[in-house]
């Protein structure tokens, strides 16, 4: 490849940049084969005179640190590595000699030493090539404007970036490069690419963009005076590192994969501070780091969310937090409220026993403000005071909160609910869901407290807490104490470290009629609360445990302690935690002495069209056929819905579930868990058209619906299933067909393991246009499939009854 054009016009600012990066990035400039963290001696020599003319410093390669803060752990680690082969390679000392003011000749013997650039992934670069020439510029924020040209900026004293002498590329020197970016009039709508480096600003945001940042992208909290601001939801003065604002509008703003380095800035006396603060945003806070916040004496926090915001906040690492980790919080009035989905963060508080001026609290949705917090990891947050106490996840005079399948550990207390008795407004904490969490080495495990109403305990692993597994009590007077608090398939064991006699797996304060509803969870042991080996239950109050879970075999496959609530252990004797029955008698494989083999009776099908369908994520499809003579139509409909889809499902079943007449707490339990695992795994469904059904050529639609919000009209006394089945047909003639002329059969295949709940049916409903109204219409339930046979056309809906 012919590299002289490239030469003649670089090689001025070539050479003086790639001693600029020695200088800055050593780690990054290496010849084959050379680590300078294993191999300081393996160097480039350079005649220091010709350095010292073109660049006006005295400098030498060994005044070069060996590793500077912006190199990556995964090339430490490597460069520490005695056995990584590359290592082990043969180094070349290159001794360049050549006239001086003679740059070009300097980098032509590089390039014939091989002497080369690493790029992010570790292949090698030629430094005679376009990509290190891009790689030895300075780094700086850009974006392409809504005006077609590219804006760059760089930091002053840097080398300019290569591309701006075209006249679509404008550059400009800044001492804040990314708010520059940031305040250009084409900015909004676009996408600004923050470049690996270090940047010491504070950040206003005010517009829609997308912030992307490159790995070692890291912004710096400023040392000195800092903006701060004031919003009405918030009767406190913010100093963020990040503000993103959208006055009076609702702006969408994404931030990704950037480093806030809070520097643990002491906050101006009375203010708060936070990594970053949004307000009336829309959009994704996405794979960013947040750190050193921590200020103990004021309140400092990693994200917070306020105002008509609605967010998605995943994947981030938040830590060195004194009062927040990710805090959702609306204005406890009548403004609007954020709401947000918190998921798969890494939350690590001040620590346990350390003692802090305030209460730290990992994750709380708060005020208002709605949302759900699912699968975080959250750890470290505690106060070590007589009064108040931190809490790895807390909801906080809020409705209908979802905390699911989250590691909360290591806390004062792992998970608690509570209304508001801090502000006078007394409103309640209602319908908090507590799912599929491990709650685990807190002192307090779960605490249900004030004005907390409807909480659904369901299916955690609470072991190992110092003090209580869960509490369920008031603090601030009877009038307040918890409602209606139901504690379900659990396993609750291991609790009470601190040997006390009055803590336990469950601890209640109550003092009105109100019982707490704990039945179907394992304690510990087979003999239930109180006996050896299992946890107590302990305090002041009703509590109706019993039954009980036992678990014969340890495999925890539960059955429960009289037969009922349909736990079934297919080898309750013997361990087998996948419960495999490959001959499907009820017997599992594990303890079948007399397995029969299967053998399908073999069904005869006529010819068929097969037309197979999957949804989208809200379970929307819509599929059509022709008719034709002697030939039956199957349409499948493989339903799949998004995560955030189901938290919708779950919120709407809850609604529904809670509006069901003459049923009990216990049976209000076992109707939610049913409808939660097929909202989690969505029944496959099939509509079958046998040959002849219509006349020929008739042509038919069946559209599958998983959203409730799309039911013609609202359903009584009924839940429904997430299956509506909208079938409409037309003939040749173009004339509406309303009825077939044989009966189609219409099933859903159930996920495996579903058990209808005692008491409770599946069933059909069908929609009669003319009268606005549903009918009930017979389900059969067989062998794992529900079914109906019909001629009408029409709508249809799957329903818990």
């Amino acid at each position: 490849m012919n590299n002289n054009g490239i030469f003649n016009k670089l090689f001025p600012f070539l050479m003086i940049a790639l001693l600029l990066l020695l200088m800055v990035h050593p780690n990054q400039v290496f010849a084959e084969g050379e680590y300078p963290v294993e191999e300081p001696n393996d160097e480039v020599l350079v005649d220091e005179d010709i350095i010292e003319e073109q660049t006006g410093e005295q400098t030498t390669l060994e005044e070069v640190p060996a590793q500077e803060e912006g190199m990556l752990a995964e090339e430490i680690s490597s460069n520490d590595d005695e056995d990584d082969p590359v290592c082990e390679e043969e180094t070349t000392e290159i001794e360049v000699t050549v006239e001086e003011n003679d740059l070009r000749e300097i980098v032509a013997e590089l390039n014939e030493a091989d002497a080369v650039l690493t790029d992010g992934e570790g292949n090698l670069v030629s430094l005679a090539s376009n990509e290190a020439v891009e790689a030895l510029t300075s780094s700086d924020p850009w974006f392409i404007g809504s005006d077609g040209k590219t804006y760059r900026y760089y930091p002053p004293n840097a080398v300019l970036p290569i591309d701006c002498e075209k006249d679509t590329v404008v550059c400009t020197e800044s001492a804040t490069p990314i708010q520059d970016a940031i305040d250009n009039e084409y900015s909004e709508g676009t996408t600004i690419h923050i470049e690996a480096g270090e940047y010491e600003e504070q950040i206003l945001i005010t517009k829609s963009l997308t912030l992307d940042s490159k790995a070692g992208a890291i912004i710096r909290a400023p040392a000195g005076a800092v903006s701060s601001y004031q919003f009405p939801e918030s009767a406190n003065r913010w100093e963020p590192v990040v503000m993103v604002n959208g006055y009076d509008n609702v702006i969408n703003v994404n931030i990704y994969g950037l480093t806030i380095d809070g520097g643990n800035r002491q906050p101006t006396s009375g203010f708060r501070s936070a990594g970053i603060l949004l307000r009336n945003v829309e959009g994704n806070v996405i794979g960013n780091t947040v750190k050193n916040m921590y200020q103990d004496g004021a309140e400092t926090f990693g994200i917070s969310v306020y105002g008509n915001s609605d967010l998605n906040i995943g994947e981030n690492s938040i830590s060195g937090y004194s009062r927040g980790g990710i805090t959702v919080n609306g204005d406890n009035g009548d403004l609007p409220d954020p709401t947000a989905k918190i998921y798969e963060n890494t939350v690590t508080g001040p620590g346990m026993d350390v003692p802090v001026h305030w209460a730290p609290n990992g994750i709380q949705i708060g005020w208002g403000a709605s949302g759900d917090i699912i699968g975080n990891d959250v750890s470290g947050n505690s106060c070590n005071d007589t009064d108040w106490s931190g809490s790895g996840i807390i909801v906080a005079a809020a409705d209908d909160v979802t905390v699911a399948d989250n590691n909360v550990h290591h806390n004062e207390i792992g998970i608690s609910v509570i209304g508001d008795i801090f502000y006078g407004t007394q409103d309640t904490a209602e319908r908090t869901s507590i799912l599929s969490n491990r709650v685990a080495n807190n002192h307090w495990g779960i605490t249900i407290q004030d004005l907390s109403v409807d909480t659904q305990i369901v299916e955690n692993e609470i072991t190992a807490n110092v003090v209580d597994g869960i509490d369920v009590n008031w603090t601030h007077g009877l009038e307040y104490e918890p409602t209606n608090t139901t504690i379900q398939g659990n396993m609750i064991y291991g609790n009470n470290l601190s040997g006390a006699a009055d803590s336990g797996g469950l601890w209640v304060k109550l003092t009105k009629d109100e019982v707490v509803s704990a039945l179907y969870n394992y304690w510990g042991c087979d003999g239930g609360p109180g006996t050896p080996g299992c946890d107590l239950i302990v305090g002041q109050g009703q509590v109706s445990y019993t039954p009980w879970l036992i678990d014969p075999d340890a495999d925890h496959v539960f059955e429960s302690s009289d037969g009922t609530g349909n736990y079934v252990d297919n080898c309750p004797a013997t361990y087998n935690p996948d419960q495999k029955d490959s001959d499907g008698d009820g017997i599992g494989d594990a303890c079948d002495v007399n397995p029969t083999p299967y053998t399908p009776t073999p069904v005869y099908k006529p010819k068929s069209t097969v037309v197979v369908t999957s949804t989208n994520e809200r379970g929307h499809a819509t599929a059509g056929a022709t008719l034709r003579a002697g030939q039956s139509v199957v349409f499948e409909f493989n339903v799949e819905t998004s995560d955030a889809f189901k938290e919708e499902a779950r919120k709407e079943a809850r609604k529904a579930v809670d509006n069901l007449k003459g049923i009990s707490n216990e049976e209000r339990g076992a109707a939610l868990s049913f409808i939660e695992l097929l909202i989690d795994e969505p029944a496959e469904v099939t509509v079958e058209i046998p040959a002849d059904a219509a006349s020929e050529g008739s042509q038919i639609t069946v559209q599958h619906e998983a959203d409730a919000n799309l039911l013609p009209a609202e359903l009584k006394d009924v839940v429904f299933l997430g299956s509506l089945l909208a079938i409409e047909g037309v003939d040749t003639a173009g004339e509406e067909i309303k009825e077939f002329d044989k009966e189609v059969t219409i099933s859903f295949l159930l996920p495996e393991g579903l058990i209808i709940p005692t008491g409770m049916d599946l069933a059909i409903q069908y929609y009669d246009k003319d009268a606005g109204t549903w009918a009930t219409m017979p389900l059969v339930v067989e062998g794992g499939v529900a079914s109906f046979n019909t001629a009408q056309i029409g709508i249809y809906a799957l329903v818990l009854i």
